[in-house]
């Protein structure tokens, strides 16, 4: 995580499914990181409560209900005490794939904590419809999930909420996309 002194808002971030926190350190996430901070947000990540599979809860209704949800009110209250975060704090939600799905339960919650939600941004994913929050959806060329995708960002477009849609497009691989995964 980081806190700057005065942050603009926080901007947590969810991995995706079968995924973990070191998932969070890949270069394009860092840089997305680095244009948070720059921009004067603070940035948190943590991995989901369900580490046998590495996927977030969907639950939506009664906080306990969802332990990442619950969690998550913990861990918001624990930055309010122990840094610079108020409770008026606007907050921002991105995730990618099983992450971007729990931004919805994350929304929808979070209104109901009283937290000031402010937007989301969610890759390769699909929103559902209780949110009337500004989102912005990505996807990416030839990817399974882009029809849905953009079936998600039409729908929220379509109740006059603001919404963006960027479609990354295939390219060639360049040897820094080598680095986004060890394995390689």
């Amino acid at each position: 995580m980081h806190v700057p002194e005065n942050p603009r808002g926080v901007v947590f971030i969810f991995h995706g499914s079968g995924g973990q926190i070191g998932y969070l350190t890949g270069i394009h996430y860092v840089r997305a990181w680095n244009r948070f901070i720059e921009s004067g947000y603070a940035v948190v990540a943590t991995e989901s409560t369900n580490r046998e599979e590495g996927t977030w809860s969907g639950e939506v209704g009664d906080v306990d209900a969802n332990p990442d949800m619950a969690r998550m009110v913990r861990l918001r209250d624990h930055l309010i005490d122990t840094t610079p975060l108020l409770q008026d704090t606007p907050v921002y939600g991105w995730g990618f794939s099983n992450g971007g799905g729990f931004l919805d339960s994350l929304a929808w919650m979070g209104e109901q904590e009283g937290w000031p939600m402010a937007g989301l941004m969610i890759h390769n994913s699909v929103l559902g419809s209780s949110v009337d929050l500004p989102v912005l959806i990505t996807s990416s060329e030839n990817d399974g999930i882009t029809p849905l995708a953009l079936q998600s960002y039409e729908a929220h477009a379509a109740t006059g909420l603001s919404a963006q849609w960027w479609e990354n497009q295939e390219r060639a691989w360049t040897p820094e996309d080598m680095l986004l995964h060890p394995a390689y």
